[in-house]
């Protein structure tokens, strides 16, 4: 089966009311099982290539894999980098392949957050890829390390962000074992129209 941009997948999913498992995987072994799961239960599935696993994997190597696995599939299938730091990142998975692309600039303040995903948006909207943006607190493990408490540096879904659309990636609270401030509640990570 052809690969699916993921904005496509999310969407249908979001319309249909299901939800699309993302899975990081760093090996073959990894490939061959979330595919063998995807395919017995007939579902859509995004396969995710963390940017904090690099040090773990070639990239390149690891994404034909990826993309052989896909083409495979009798079920949809997106390619999606993760937590990318850079337009650098970016790049680099459009040109390998991905149908989506995540940066994420959560470390940083805010605005500076928005102008590095901003960046990645423009870049990839001529490529006709979506971008995936984590602005502002995303509740988990790794959100708690970065920036603490939640809540210090929620982002408003009434924030403007210059000319770039968006939706929301979760339809619910993510996480029933992290508190949810109404600040936060809202602050998602999102994904931008290419």
């Amino acid at each position: 089966m052809p690969l699916v941009k993921i904005s496509d997948m999310l969407h249908h999913a979001h319309q249909h009311r299901y939800a699309v498992g993302a899975f990081d995987v760093v090996s073959l072994d990894f490939i061959a099982g979330v595919m063998a799961a995807a395919e017995s239960l007939r579902a859509p599935v995004i396969l995710s290539l963390a940017e904090s696993h690099f040090e773990f994997f070639d990239f390149e190597l690891l994404m034909a894999a990826v993309e052989r696995a896909a083409e495979r599939s009798t079920v949809p299938v997106a390619i999606h980098p993760d937590h990318g730091s850079s337009l650098e990142s970016a790049v680099r998975g459009i040109n390998q392949g991905c149908t989506g692309v995540m940066v994420d600039a959560s470390s940083l303040p805010l605005d500076e957050n928005i102008a590095r995903t901003r960046e990645v948006v423009e870049m990839a909207r001529g490529c006709g890829v979506p971008v995936e943006g984590e602005l502002g607190y995303v509740p988990g493990v790794e959100a708690r390390m970065q920036h603490g408490i939640p809540g210090s540096s929620c982002m408003p879904p009434s924030r403007k962000l210059g000319g770039m659309s968006r939706r929301p990636v979760w339809t619910s609270w993510p996480s029933p074992s992290v508190p949810c401030t109404d600040a936060c509640r809202e602050s998602r990570s999102w994904i931008f129209s290419a």
